[in-house]
């Protein structure tokens, strides 16, 4: 550093030493060490003088700015919470380094600033002011197709409604699932088609209804299948040898009808000459309903000798 001379006459000069130094923010001394007074030749002269004063000086070191910046970044949302990018510190002394952690997180649709935390391991923190310029992290709707479809069922005739309430999906992040209402029940032997009410909504892994993120949201329809009940139909067997008269059996049995429900059952096989016929019969579906049944005959045999 410097020092600065007053008091002296026209055409000399001084030469001094001064002992000081700052490097890092802050204020130090800077004190003078030695002196000479010279004149315009050059010659020194400093006994020439008496009650030379030395004053110290102030040697102060100001904070450099240092400027850290981070990354923007925008995605659709897929479940998975938006963060990361680039990060970097502009301003830092030659040789000088700190560490920087992206701290900034967005899980909601919506935006949200990229900020970042400074670790001062490789300069000292009081030596530079900080300055952020934060990028930002933007969230959207998804517009990926995503399928909601009503679940499915079958089973046999059995007189009582077929329903379910199960909601399959395709196209949703891993851990969310959809809930709602299915409707259509079906009672009868026959298909109709099951279908997910408005009141569906889809949920992520912790329960948080995030219908809304989704954007492009497709409903199928599912299948509601009763099949036709099996009712055996057993009609009796008889013989013997000819004799004129027609050879019947009334014994008849219906095996298979649901609680509640009823036939009218009548044997109309005969034989009457030599030979075998089966034991036919006639029913009337007094309360019960054909096409919920499908019959299996074991008819039997009549047999005149």
């Amino acid at each position: 550093p410097e020092a600065a001379v007053t008091g002296l006459p026209e055409g000399f000069t001084a030469a001094a030493e001064t002992e000081g130094s700052q490097t890092d923010a802050g204020t130090g001394t800077n004190r003078i060490t030695g002196w000479r007074i010279l004149n315009a030749a050059g010659e020194d002269r400093s006994a020439c003088f008496t009650g030379v004063a030395t004053e110290e000086g102030t040697l102060t070191v100001t904070p450099a700015p240092l400027t850290i910046n981070t990354e923007s970044l925008t995605k659709a949302y897929d479940g998975i919470p938006l963060s990361g990018g680039a990060a970097s510190a502009i301003g830092l002394a030659e040789g000088e380094s700190v560490t920087l952690t992206l701290t900034g997180s967005l899980a909601e649709i919506g935006m949200a600033e990229n900020t970042c935390e400074v670790t001062w391991d490789g300069a000292k923190e009081t030596n530079y002011t900080l300055e952020t310029h934060f990028g930002t992290l933007m969230l959207e709707p998804s517009m990926a197709e995503v399928i909601l479809r009503a679940g499915s069922a079958e089973k046999e005739y059995d007189g009582k409604p077929l329903t379910t309430q199960e909601i399959l999906w395709e196209g949703l992040p891993e851990g969310f699932t959809a809930e709602g209402t299915v409707t259509g029940a079906l009672t009868r032997a026959g298909t109709i088609q099951s279908a997910l009410a408005d009141d569906y909504r889809i949920l992520d892994a912790d329960g948080e209804d995030r219908t809304e993120y989704f954007g492009n949201i497709l409903l199928e329809h599912g299948t509601l299948t009763v099949h036709p009940r099996k009712l055996i139909i057993t009609t009796g067997s008889a013989e013997k040898k000819y004799d004129g008269d027609p050879l019947w059996n009334d014994e008849i049995t219906a095996e298979g009808l649901v609680k509640g429900e009823s036939v009218t059952l009548r044997t109309n096989g005969s034989q009457t000459q030599k030979g075998t016929s089966l034991n036919t019969y006639l029913i009337m579906w007094s309360r019960a309903r054909a096409a919920n049944y499908v019959i299996e005959e074991h008819l039997g045999e009549l047999t005149v000798k």
